[in-house]
């Protein structure tokens, strides 16, 4: 017996379990990069006029920073390892808060407190507009 399909009509591979694996990576590397970013923009003046900093990290040394961000559980789990991976290179201390479901009820009250966290990683983009 011979199948043949129409153009366009071929049939589709089925989604495996781990098709958001990708997003999630994704996720985590961009929240890694946003935390650099604002750990960066929290470095102290450079005294000695070199432009220069360690190459094994350690300029952040001392230096607090704050992160919220939507994640639990496994997601939670593996960004918390980027968070370490992010402390040993760096020297700084991060410490995490996990908003939950619902960003908005606990950025809101933190900014209208002015002590929002250092970083808050938004699940909307409607909240980045709502508080820019």
């Amino acid at each position: 017996m011979t199948v043949s399909f129409a153009a366009g009509d071929l049939p589709r591979t089925p989604r495996h379990r781990t098709a958001g694996f990708g997003r999630r990576v994704t996720g985590a590397a961009v929240a890694a990069g946003l935390l650099l970013s604002a750990a960066a923009a929290c470095g102290g003046d450079d005294k000695d006029g070199d432009g220069s900093s360690p190459s094994g990290g350690g300029e952040l040394k001392g230096t607090t920073i704050e992160v919220a961000a939507k994640w639990t559980g496994p997601e939670e789990a593996n960004f918390r390892k980027v968070l370490q991976a992010f402390e040993k290179k760096t020297g700084a201390k991060v410490n995490y808060a996990s908003t939950g479901e619902n960003t908005d009820a606990y950025l809101g009250p933190r900014i209208e407190a002015k002590n929002p966290p250092d970083v808050a990683i938004l699940p909307q983009p409607g909240l980045m507009q709502q508080y820019a």
